[in-house]
């Protein structure tokens, strides 16, 4: 018989591997926006690399602090995308560049970069001030519309865990006790 996996150990690999996902795409969303700088329609320069780095540095981040449930989960793909567009920005050897120091071009770099960094920056610093109350302790991990269960109950209940193999595929089973003339809670992970 396979050994289980415990559901802590489960949960921090998926944030690992979801963090790492997510500086993945921050890494490729840089690269693209790196090559929709000199976009034109006729003579007219249209900064839709400004547009997606802003949406992109704010989105990504987000996204990866729930994914991972920490500000630096948050920050790393931030980083990734800020490091990428500026080894995108240096000349190569044979002088090729990607991003043109001429104007009207170098408005538009410079503003995918700023606004890039700055509004990404703002979204790490706002998740992580949401993550922490006052005096930098932690939020409250439950708001107080929660339901408590009355005291005259007496405590929670422990839920007994079973690991159930169908088609191949191993599930966790957490069960209640069995109470009489009662169905009992089941919860499949």
């Amino acid at each position: 018989m396979r050994e289980t996996v415990d559901d802590a150990e489960l949960t921090a690999a998926g944030a690992v591997a979801g963090g790492l996902l997510y500086v993945l795409v921050a890494v490729l969303a840089a690269v693209l926006e790196v090559l929709l700088v000199p976009v034109r329609v006729g003579t007219v320069v249209l900064p839709i690399s400004v547009v997606l780095a802003v949406v992109t540095t704010v989105v990504i981040p987000v996204l990866a602090g729930t994914v991972t449930g920490r500000t630096a989960g948050a920050a790393l793909p931030l980083a990734a995308w800020i490091i990428t567009v500026v080894v995108l920005s240096q000349a190569r050897r044979e002088g090729d560049v990607l991003l043109v120091g001429s104007a009207p071009l170098v408005y538009v770099t410079y503003a995918m970069l700023g606004l890039g960094a700055v509004s990404g920056i703002a979204t790490v610093l706002a998740l992580d001030k949401r993550r922490l109350g006052a005096g930098g302790r932690p939020a409250v991990a439950h708001p107080p519309d929660v339901a408590r269960r009355p005291a005259s109950l007496g405590p929670t209940p422990r839920l007994t865990r079973q690991t159930v193999r169908a088609r191949g595929i191993e599930f966790a089973v957490w069960s209640s006790a069995p109470v009489l003339g009662t169905l009992p809670l089941l919860c499949i992970n």
